[in-house]
């Protein structure tokens, strides 16, 4: 099966999240939530597809399940 764009495009974003999250100096919950909320920003007006990809990407390849969560939760389309 051949990764389509938006793939590539979660896959990307999904790495980028981790790295926000794993250069934070204080790795707790307010902190990493901060990360998500500013990716919640730059991700209203995307597809919900993509917010759904992209959520399935930190949670299989980051382990990012709550923080998958809250992308959805906090989408108006997902």
């Amino acid at each position: 099966m051949t990764e389509t764009s938006d793939n590539r495009q979660a896959g990307v974003m999904a790495a980028r999240i981790d790295a926000e999250i794993g250069a934070l100096p204080i790795l707790n919950t307010p902190s990493v939530r901060g990360v998500r909320r500013r990716f919640s920003r730059r991700l209203r007006e995307a597809p919900a597809e993509f917010v759904l990809e992209l959520a399935h990407r930190l949670m299989q390849d980051y382990g990012y399940r709550w923080v998958a969560y809250e992308l959805i939760h906090d989408h108006p389309a997902a």
